[in-house]
């Protein structure tokens, strides 16, 4: 019998858990509030002062006391004497939304509730005390938290931000990923490369701030070289093709050789055996197989939830919903499977329809896909009818 390529499959489960514990948030950094918009927040930042800064009116319309339109209606309207400043018995001061409240004045009738003649304002309809008066401070106290660490930075924390008086804010900034696509038919264009702009958008999906693809022929010292440059100037590096275990593959002899923290090669996936993840100069180095799918799924597997971490636990999980399998299916035993699947809505449910052929190389399996299920390492079929998490593409 021959023996595996791999001198051993490593369990996914354990490969991330594994990276994960090694990979941590990168240096907080401080960027302009309106640069920080879904980015995770790397200190909490405290109210300065009061909002509302004074009671002011939450209308347009007129101060009053309250008591004075006990008895208003639109049959008897009560008559207040209009002033300019303080709001005396039977008196009414107009106001702005936003105007400080005019002393002794308990409640804001609304515009629409009046009718003005001459110097006088007719009131038709009663109003409490604190109607339409939003006090002081009854938004933001001074010394509570506008965004604590940890949180994903929203428009609306920009504006409690800005208005107080906050210009910038320290975040876990995007990570700066390299693309390092491998293969000389690439260089002498004898094939098109589909992993490279895949890739780039992929990591752009999640945050970073990706490099455009470089490009090298299949020589281990010409891909050593180039991941060391690329390591100077970036926070990761996904490699992809020459990770399979032939003589022509390169990439994972490459990557061993940089010395290594952290080494796995050969991961009990599928599609993505060949996958390699590395830890150099304490920065992670992703070696995806060639197979645009295999690169996907490794994608998604392994990089998603590593770019997570790397951004202080910033969620970019895709969301998914419970569905039903058209059809039996059989899986690899010992792997995890990746199976990909067309939704379907019928009868108040989801079914889900396994899409054919599904090899690792079918880049239409995921174009035709509304999803995929994760499934094994344990079970080697999967009945028709049982119910699957897919997550949605």
């Amino acid at each position: 019998m021959a023996s595996h390529p791999y001198p051993r499959l490593t369990p996914l489960r354990e490969v991330v858990q594994q990276l994960l514990s090694r990979l941590g948030p990168l240096p907080p950094k401080s960027l302009l509030i309106h640069e920080a918009v879904g980015l995770v927040a790397a200190e909490t930042v405290f109210a300065q002062s009061p909002r509302p800064r004074f009671d002011n009116a939450a209308v347009d319309g007129y101060a009053v006391r309250a008591s004075d339109t006990t008895t208003a209606s639109t049959e008897h309207p009560v008559r207040l004497l209009l002033r300019s400043d303080v709001v005396e018995p039977g008196a009414a001061v107009p106001v702005s939304t936003g105007d400080p409240v005019p002393k002794n004045a308990d409640a804001v009738v609304p515009l629409e509730d009046t009718i003005q003649e001459e110097n006088f304002v007719l009131v038709y309809r009663r109003v409490g005390v604190g109607w339409n008066i939003r006090r002081r401070g009854e938004d933001i106290e001074p010394d509570q938290p506008i965004i604590r660490q940890g949180e994903v930075v929203r428009p609306e924390h920009i504006a409690l931000l800005a208005d107080q008086g906050y210009s910038s804010l320290k975040v876990y900034p995007p990570p700066r990923a390299a693309i390092l696509v491998v293969g000389t038919e690439f260089i002498e264009q004898r094939a098109p490369d589909a992993n490279g702009p895949m890739l780039y958008t992929l990591l752009a999906s999640v945050g970073c701030i990706p490099s455009h693809p470089s490009y090298v022929p299949d020589r281990a010292d010409v891909i050593q070289q180039n991941v060391r440059d690329l390591l100077a100037m970036h926070d990761l590096i996904v490699a992809v093709g020459g990770m399979a275990v032939s003589d022509r593959d390169h990439t994972h002899r490459a990557l061993q050789a940089l010395n290594p923290s952290f080494a796995v090669h050969g991961i009990a996936m599928r599609p993505g055996t060949p996958t390699g993840v590395f830890i150099v100069n304490q920065k992670p180095v992703f070696g995806l197989p060639g197979n645009p799918v295999a690169a996907f799924f490794a994608f998604e597997a392994i990089i998603r939830p590593a770019v997570s971490v790397l951004m202080g636990d910033r969620p970019n999980a895709r969301l998914s919903v419970r569905a039903r399998l058209s059809q039996r299916v059989p899986l690899a035993l010992g792997y995890i499977n990746f199976l990909r699947v067309r939704l379907e809505e019928r009868a108040s449910e989801l079914i889900a329809h396994p899409i054919t052929p599904s090899g690792s190389g079918i880049l239409s399996s995921l174009t035709l896909a509304d999803g995929y299920a994760i499934l094994g390492p344990d079970i080697e079929v999967v009945e028709a009818g049982a119910e699957v998490e897919v997550f949605l593409l």
